[in-house]
């Protein structure tokens, strides 16, 4: 149960959470390249 005391909406928020291991591998990827961008904006 969540602090609200439905447990409902927590199992929904759970279940929405689960992500396919590949595709938080692609998103890390992803956020690593964006981050270098970023690294190299803000050091010029």
């Amino acid at each position: 149960r969540n602090r609200l005391g439905n447990p409902r909406l927590q199992e929904e928020s759970d279940s929405a959470v689960r992500i396919p291991a590949n595709d938080l591998n692609t998103i890390r990827t992803e956020l690593e390249e964006i981050i270098r961008d970023l690294d190299g904006l803000l050091k010029n």
